[in-house]
């Protein structure tokens, strides 16, 4: 679940009342994720709330055009910085809560799952640390990995 402030307005007390409410009414093995937008000095304030809570520490994501856009860990570094601290708990890709929790929920072993990826530090490292197959989708394979350059490339991995 995400709180996704897409024009940079939510203010302190109303994103803590959400946060709260989200918390307080999610399924055991949620996790609540927050991204903002247009509105830096207001983003910065609600994501110093949840520094202990930082999703991923990925600093790119492929947007339109293959253009790239910052990601979670754009964010959580220069909170860090101010904090002077690291954030106590990293949720997001390359930590393997969420595959576990998917493999506890559909009770099945991570050697069953494939993870597609375009991020080598996050998605990759990701799947080698819990044990799933992986592809990495990129121009380039410097890391030893199943790679193709687009995801049409993943159905060669497919055929019988």
């Amino acid at each position: 679940m995400s709180i996704v402030d897409t024009f940079g307005t939510i203010k302190h007390k109303a994103f803590l009342r959400m946060v709260y409410l989200a918390e307080n009414n999610m399924k055991p093995g949620t996790v609540l994720g927050y991204h903002a937008h247009n509105n830096l000095q207001q983003a910065f304030g609600n994501a110093q709330t949840l520094v202990e809570l930082n999703l991923n520490r990925e600093r790119t994501f492929p947007g339109e055009n293959s253009k790239l856009m910052p990601g979670c860990g754009a964010m959580s570094a220069p909170i860090e910085w101010c904090a002077q601290r690291e954030c106590d708990v990293i949720i997001g890709k390359p930590n393997t809560l969420l595959v576990e929790l998917l493999c506890e929920q559909e009770k099945l072993p991570a050697k069953r799952f494939l993870m597609i990826g375009d991020t080598y530090e996050s998605d990759i490292r990701m799947a080698d640390r819990v044990g799933c197959k992986s592809i990495l989708i990129s121009d380039e394979n410097n890391h030893n990995t199943n790679c193709v350059k687009c995801i049409k490339g993943c159905m060669e991995f497919f055929k019988c």
